[in-house]
């Protein structure tokens, strides 16, 4: 699946959630919901399952794993669930 489908997938899960390419990092795109990061993905194509050989190198010579479509919205799932509560809302936007 492609970066722009997966943010069209999300769009229908809630308005509020974004797709935005990383400024610093042309690889990667983060999900963001009104404005603040939930979870970096990769840009261009986004793999269904985990996939521990779908990696890139980080500036300081870390290879990190890329998130699948799976782990990617259970990432977005749980902060939705958690922002449903006045305690998580202060805890995901920081109040």
């Amino acid at each position: 699946m492609t970066t722009d489908q997966f943010r069209e997938e999300l769009k229908e899960l809630d308005s509020r959630l974004s797709v935005i390419q990383n400024p610093n990092r042309p690889q990667l795109c983060n999900i963001k919901l009104d404005g603040l990061d939930i979870c970096p993905i990769p840009s261009g194509e986004i793999r269904e399952e985990p996939d521990e050989n779908y990696t890139m190198q980080m500036p300081n010579g870390w290879i990190i794993k890329h998130k699948s479509r799976r782990e990617a919205l259970a990432l977005v799932n749980s902060v939705l669930e958690m922002i449903k509560t006045k305690e998580g809302q202060d805890n995901f936007y920081a109040r």
